[in-house]
């Protein structure tokens, strides 16, 4: 079958840029769009910004969800991610889930269960319940220990001027599969009365300091809660008051729910709950520059929902997370729960987004006014799974207040449940190089001294350095001096952007070469940073772009190692390489690819795609409608599109185009070429109305991808499989005076069943 006519691509108006750069000066571009290394001047237009993008909804206890309600519910809040090897060995993330099984009231046991992901937050499973289960508050230490601390204190006595807590914390020193129980003491100023509560996320420091958020009340403060900060310089057995987060300072207000998190410039932020008497108002955060200290006067979070201007947000139990790609992360809930994103250093306004909503729609128990308060506890949960992806946990109908059996109507329903969410976070460009799964796949080759390995941690190996983990020891290590760490393309690129996280916590310096050849490597480095202690990485913006088939990073020995390593060390944290080549990585499953218009039945996908972890699908499963997308570029003479693609099914046929414009200002198909269901290419006349195929049968295979290539002038295009020239044509439509976009699609609106992946694309 032929393809249709009617699925030929209407080129969508307006103008967003070039897909990752400006068209290449000087020598012809060779494979991958790369040409002289002096490319021309990088454009800012081609730069797709931030993105924040909600994945489904998934119930992840009890699974499978039982006809009657649970005896229990899951208050969530809490979540811990671990990089651990598969038996098979793997590079994988263990994430834990946690909730309550008990009402949300302190004179209840206090029981939890909590169920664990190996599949980076897809599936969970295995419910246990106990002191075998944490985590409750934990963090991973340097030494390879997780500490798991306990949220209400188990004792207390009071000497002069101090009252003294036992705090239960639970150790696994084989990375959570066992948990050792013993207790950590706490001593701060006299407390009013009870037992306080620890909260949020504890973090270590570069010198072995563990910091663990709090919140009591002291008989010398006035007010209710402060937000306090505890340290711990003895590996997490005692811990002393280090400083007050926030002070409310005021009768009848309080400041609790503290968390915490260590920004890339090495400052401490907090945000916290804000109450008054007993309503919530905005969450407030304050931020440390000396290690916790002192801490800056609480200021409202602002965030903006749906486009609407920054405005003060309530809400409790706020927990923070630093991403791998630097992006500073929020959740919290009531009313609502959200995920919010700064990626300003000030870390004032926040961009959100709702992730889940149930409350009465008609209350009976509550006034309209706080109803929104009812059907989930607004207590969350997020843990990072890979650079740019988390998992966000929260429940439905928590127990105790969550859904008052007086009220009905819920969103969702009234039964109880834990849930999760997968929430995208994305930096800006699309042009991300897969090094992972091109070096599972042999496509990609390392050459490096810093081969140090270790069975206390696994992570500590050569793809450590670009797993999609800042986590300490997901590092490429070399121990006793400096070390280089080169990386073999699998093709030549134009590298637009380099992402660096050199020895995480710990000041080191590294610098990144090029190379064509692998033998003469670039006189002055690409990129150079200097004295940098990441907590996440960094993002450098090559002012040109640089064709390299080679990159070198070579990193200074630093001191400040771990025991196992002596005296100096080198350590690559975490590399990522961009390119003009839209990869797709950088963009969030599920959803249409970023920078694309005019996008129907085609989305980011990870099932099925080889060789790299995503790429693009396009689907036509409508009768009257052809799945498609359209990317809109910078004008210019000549065009070069090259993509891969591998046709999953096709009754119908695959259409690629590249548009125009003419003299008048209108959009026209300037080549308008097809994969037909026999595999070979083909291309439709605006003339004759006819399809004519190029090639012989079978040049576009099934069950793998195939590079195509199309270098397009005004007046005739020359059409390269797998780097062989098959075809050499004239336009379609004739007139254009510019050539400015391309798109693809499956063959027309009555076809149903054609399915192709699309990947690696380069337009310039």
């Amino acid at each position: 079958m032929q393809p249709n006519h009617a699925g030929a691509l209407v080129i969508a108006l307006g103008v967003i840029g070039s897909a990752c750069g400006a068209p290449p000066s000087g020598a012809e571009p060779d494979a991958m769009g790369s040409g002289s290394e002096d490319a021309g001047p990088y454009d800012p237009a081609g730069v797709v910004g931030y993105s924040i993008s909600l994945g489904a909804t998934r119930t992840i206890f009890p699974d499978p969800e039982p006809v009657q309600d649970p005896l229990y519910g899951g208050q969530t809040g809490r979540g811990l991610g671990l990089d651990v090897v598969s038996p098979d060995g793997r590079l994988v993330r263990k994430v834990f889930a946690m909730f309550g099984e008990h009402d949300d009231i302190p004179s209840a046991p206090q029981t939890n269960g909590v169920v664990t992901s190996v599949d980076g937050g897809e599936t969970f499973g295995g419910h246990h319940a106990g002191i075998q289960a944490p985590p409750a508050f934990a963090l991973e230490l340097r030494d390879g220990r997780v500490l798991s601390y306990g949220f209400v204190p188990t004792a207390r006595t009071d000497t002069a001027g101090a009252t003294h807590l036992t705090l239960a914390v639970d150790a696994s020193v084989d990375h959570g599969e066992t948990w050792q129980s013993s207790n950590a003491t706490v001593t701060v100023p006299t407390m009013t009365g009870g037992l306080g509560r620890v909260s949020g996320h504890p973090i270590e420091l570069a010198d072995g300091t563990i910091l663990l958020p709090f919140y009591t009340d002291y008989t010398t403060e006035p007010g209710g809660y402060c937000a306090e900060l505890l340290a711990s310089s003895d590996g997490g057995h005692t811990f002393v008051r280090r400083a007050s987060i926030g002070r409310p300072g005021v009768a009848g207000t309080q400041y609790p729910e503290p968390d915490i998190v260590q920004l890339q410039d090495g400052s401490l932020y907090s945000v916290f709950r804000h109450q008054v008497g007993a309503n919530l108002s905005p969450l407030l955060f304050a931020r440390s520059n000396d290690l916790g200290m002192t801490w800056s006067t609480p200021a409202p979070v602002l965030i903006a929902f749906d486009g609407a201007p920054p405005a003060p947000r309530v809400g409790i139990n706020p927990q923070l997370m630093l991403m791998p790609n630097g992006v500073l992360v929020l959740s919290s809930g009531r009313n609502d729960n959200f995920v919010a994103v700064s990626t300003d250093p000030t870390h004032v306004a926040w961009t959100a987004q709702v992730t889940y909503v149930n409350y009465p729609a008609a209350s009976t128990a509550f006034g309209p006014d706080i109803r929104r308060v009812h059907g989930s506890s607004g207590n969350t949960g997020i843990v990072a799974v890979d650079a740019n992806r988390l998992v966000h946990f929260g429940d439905n109908c928590a127990n105790g207040w969550g859904c008052p059996a007086s009220d009905s109507h819920y969103t969702v329903d009234g039964r109880k449940r834990v849930w999760r969410r997968l929430v995208e976070v994305n930096t800006p460009d699309v042009g991300k190089i897969d090094l992972l799964s091109k070096f599972q796949h042999g496509l990609v080759h390392v050459d490096t001294d810093m081969t140090w390995t270790s069975t206390t941690h696994p992570r500590a190996r050569v793809d450590g350095a670009f797993d999609g983990s800042t986590e300490y020891w997901s590092s490429a290590v070399k121990r006793d001096g400096g070390g280089t760490f080169s990386v073999a393309l699998d093709h030549r690129y134009q590298l637009t952007r380099v992402g660096l996280s050199i020895h995480r916590g710990v000041r080191g310096s590294a610098s990144v070469f090029t190379s064509l050849d692998g033998v003469q490597w670039s006189a002055a480095p690409i990129v150079s940073a200097l004295d940098r202690a990441h907590q996440a990485l960094e993002y450098f913006v090559l002012s040109r772009p640089v064709a390299a088939s080679f990159v070198k990073v070579v990193v200074d020995a630093a001191g400040g190692c771990d025991a196992e390593l002596g005296s100096s060390c080198a350590f690559l944290n975490e590399l990522e390489l961009y390119s003009t080549v839209d990869s797709f990585e950088n963009d969030p499953i599920g959803a249409a690819p970023r920078g694309y218009t005019d996008v129907t039945s085609a989305w980011v996908t990870d099932y099925q795609v080889g060789e790299t972890r995503r790429a693009l699908r396009l689907v036509d499963s409508s009768a009257t409608a052809i799945a498609r997308v359209t990317w809109v570029g910078t004008p210019a003479l000549q065009k070069r599109l090259e993509f891969a693609v591998e046709p999953i099914t096709l009754p119908g046929g695959f259409l690629f185009d590249i548009g125009g414009e003419d003299a008048n200002g209108r959009k026209i198909s300037t080549y308008h070429l097809s994969v037909i269901p026999d595999g070979s290419l083909a291309q439709f006349s605006a003339t004759t109305n006819v399809w004519t195929k190029l090639t012989a049968a079978g040049v576009v295979p099934f069950g793998t991808f195939t590079r195509i290539r199309v270098d397009a002038t005004l007046d005739h295009a020359t059409i390269a499989v797998n780097d062989v020239d098959v075809a050499t044509t004239a336009p379609t439509t004739s007139g254009a005076v510019a050539l400015d976009a391309h798109g693809f699609a499956s063959s027309g609106t009555a076809p149903v069943g054609d399915q192709v992946l699309i990947d690696d694309v380069y337009f310039q």
